[in-house]
């Protein structure tokens, strides 16, 4: 797992872009996240911390639909996205498609 905190001019915005690597048999659209705080300052490492733990618990990036196994689990979900905002980001279907029009085929 990957994590870039991106900062735009002296004092924020913040955001920050999330990557993981997922297992052969998982949806590969699915690995990336753009993530930041409703007001775009900076997050701070508990809360970053509660994401990782959480993504952690579902094996995947958590979402604030998700269902969850144990009643602490689901309110520590809605605890952290009451803190940020999450925004799945799609990857392209197929990189054979993509690497031709990028050599101009």
């Amino acid at each position: 797992m990957i994590c870039a905190e991106i900062k735009l001019g002296q004092d924020g915005p913040f955001f920050y872009l999330m990557e993981m690597e997922l297992g052969p048999t998982e949806p590969k659209r699915q690995c990336t996240l753009l993530v930041y705080t409703p007001d775009f300052q900076w997050m701070d490492d508990e809360v970053q911390d509660e994401l990782l733990q959480l993504t952690v618990l579902r094996r995947r990036w958590p979402d604030i639909e998700n269902k969850w196994k144990k009643d602490d689990e689901y309110w520590r979900a809605q605890d952290l996205f009451s803190k940020i905002k999450v925004d799945r980001v799609q990857h392209p279907n197929s990189k054979s498609k993509r690497r031709r029009k990028l050599l101009g085929r």
